[in-house]
């Protein structure tokens, strides 16, 4: 009985195992979705089964979509370069993926940045208006004059041409701005430029006393100046710039307190035996503006001292200083290294300069205090250079080979300056107008149009009391040019302006122009008036404008030149006169 009931518990117990079935594949996860490497590193990606307690798990079969960005085997994955790979795990016919990023450490290239838009240029002056220099004219039969057309604004550049008209030809006849009074009555002459156009009533009578006459200017006196007053360079009352020797000794100079030609001291100095420099001086970004018209009549002024108890020996010969500089220069040619140098702020020193040979005034040295005076016209200057008046800052006296084997011996300098010489211009004169009178002349405001040209037969002089306007105009055209001669390289124009309020024209737009073409604001040089403006004061100015420092519009022929023109905003009434209108040559 026992031995059944044994049988009957085990046949049991084998039947209860045999109805468990095995457990199946679900799912299969990896341990990352994304992973970031650089070329050449490694990572292994890890597989999770579901349900997680498979009695035999499955075989794992590993693929890249891009070998060439990442490889794999067995879950290890080697980042192989720059892209994106999706890396696959499948087993039973389940998968799961991991997107490989690969990048390097090179930054990325900066975008090329937008070229800026050109700037538009800006739009030429259109003429506005036109007007006749005169509203009305009363004339006796036979009697002729001359209408003038105004444009506005002046440097209008698309002017067109003008046609004249005459409502009566039996009173007045009109042939580019000519009128001719034929007989009693009245006719309105009519100006027509494009769209504008602007009218004189002509009136026609036998007793009538003819053309207005012209205003006389009043007598304005010139009190003669020979030079404008001097600017300091240099004072030498202290050291105040970098004022030292060449470099070889590399000693500054003293300052003395007695003896001195002006201020309060000078500068002093023992030359070292065989020194090259005197004195040098390099003012740095503190420029020294000369206030002068033109560089040509530029020049530069300082005292020199030789000791008068110094002497030196040569040829057995002993003598003092001066006359032995004196006696070196006049017996030998020595080489232009030995000069008096001046330069500006931008030019590089003694590299780009003007200089005066150190002989140009060695014979005339004399013991003790010298006053040197060198003009700029007379100067060497550096190829290519330009000296700027404006902004002049280092200045040196060098001896350089002249005296190899001299004694130490004491040098001084005092109060350099600059001044412009108004002496008297020796160079042909070419004048544009030798103001006899005042044919040619126009003398007009914008917007009103209302000065009237004077003349001054004693001072043969011409101008116009302007009021306050947008632009006062004084200009003058010529039938029959004039060959200046002159050269853009050394051409200079020269004039004598009265201004009775220089307040009323300093700091304000303006031009000063000569042109060849017979028409303005063609074939023209032309001047900023504020770049002589600046310096002009109430009365006389005599002044000289350099043809190689102007604007230009087209080429001006100075071969041919045919007008003048200045024009200028006006702040208040003012008086304005011109002379001596000539162009020359250095």
């Amino acid at each position: 009985m026992i031995k059944r009931l044994y049988f009957l518990f085990t046949l049991t117990l084998l039947l209860a195992a045999s109805c468990v079935k095995e457990a199946k594949l679900e799912n299969i996860v990896l341990d990352r979705t994304s992973l970031s490497l650089k070329p050449g590193q490694e990572a292994t990606l890890k597989v999770a089964f579901v349900p997680a307690d498979l009695k035999t798990p499955p075989t794992v079969v590993w693929q890249s979509s891009n070998t060439a960005v990442a490889t794999v085997a067995d879950g290890k994955v080697v980042a192989v370069a720059d892209g994106t790979a999706t890396i696959t795990a499948t087993a039973g016919g389940i998968s799961d993926s991991c997107t490989v990023t690969v990048k390097s450490d090179k930054p990325e290239p900066e975008p090329e940045p937008e070229p800026e838009p050109e700037p538009e240029p800006e739009p030429e002056p259109q003429l506005e208006s036109i007007a006749l220099d005169r509203t009305e004219l009363s004339l006796k039969p036979g009697v002729e004059a001359t209408l003038t057309v105004v444009f506005s604004p002046a440097d209008a550049t698309d002017i067109p041409e003008v046609v004249w008209e005459s409502s009566d030809n039996s009173v007045a006849t009109v042939s580019e701005g000519n009128v001719v009074a034929v007989g009693d009555g009245t006719a309105v002459i009519t100006a027509t430029a494009g769209a504008f156009s602007a009218s004189c009533t002509v009136t026609v009578k036998s007793d009538e006393p003819g053309p207005d006459p012209i205003p006389t200017l009043p007598d304005t006196p010139e009190e003669p100046v020979a030079k404008s007053d001097p600017v300091s360079f240099d004072n030498c009352d202290e050291i105040t710039y970098q004022t030292r020797r060449s470099q070889a000794d590399g000693t500054n100079c003293d300052i003395t307190r007695e003896g001195q030609k002006e201020g309060t001291g000078w500068f002093k100095r023992t030359v070292n035996k065989g020194g090259a420099e005197w004195v040098r001086i390099v003012r740095g970004a503190d420029i020294v503006n000369a206030r002068i018209f033109s560089a040509s009549r530029g020049h530069l002024a300082f005292w020199l001292w030789l000791d008068p108890d110094a002497t030196m020996e040569a040829g057995g010969v002993r003598r003092n200083v001066a006359d032995h500089i004196r006696n070196r220069f006049a017996s030998s040619t020595l080489t232009d290294k030995c000069r008096i140098e001046l330069s500006h702020a931008s030019a590089g020193g003694d590299r780009q300069r003007i200089a005066w040979p150190f002989r140009d005034i060695a014979n005339n040295l004399q013991p003790g205090w010298n006053y040197i005076d060198l003009a700029f016209k007379d100067a060497n200057v550096s190829e290519g250079y330009t000296l700027n008046p404006e902004g002049l800052n280092w200045m040196r006296i060098i001896m350089d080979g002249a005296a190899p084997n001299w004694d130490e011996y004491p040098i001084g300098i005092d109060d350099i300056v600059v001044y412009e010489d108004y002496g008297e211009i020796s160079a042909g004169k070419h004048y544009l107008h030798y103001l006899n009178d005042i044919d040619g002349w126009l003398a007009a405001t914008s917007p009103n149009y209302h000065s009237k040209v004077g003349y001054n037969a004693n001072e043969k002089s011409v101008g116009a009391q302007f009021p306050a306007a947008d632009f006062s105009i004084l200009q003058m055209s010529l039938k029959t040019p004039v060959n200046t001669g002159a050269t853009l390289e050394k051409g200079h124009l020269h004039f004598k302006m009265y201004i009775s309020d220089i307040t009323a024209l300093r700091d304000q737009n303006g031009q000063l122009e000569i042109g060849s073409a017979g028409v303005f604001d063609e074939e023209e040089l032309h001047w900023g008036t504020n770049s002589f403006l600046k310096y002009c004061h109430n009365g006389w100015n005599d002044i000289v404008l350099d043809l190689n420092r102007t604007g230009h519009m087209g080429s001006c022929d100075l071969n041919a030149v045919n007008w003048f023109r200045f024009y200028n905003k006006t702040e208040g009434d003012v008086l304005i006169k011109f002379k001596d209108i000539y162009i020359y040559n250095d």
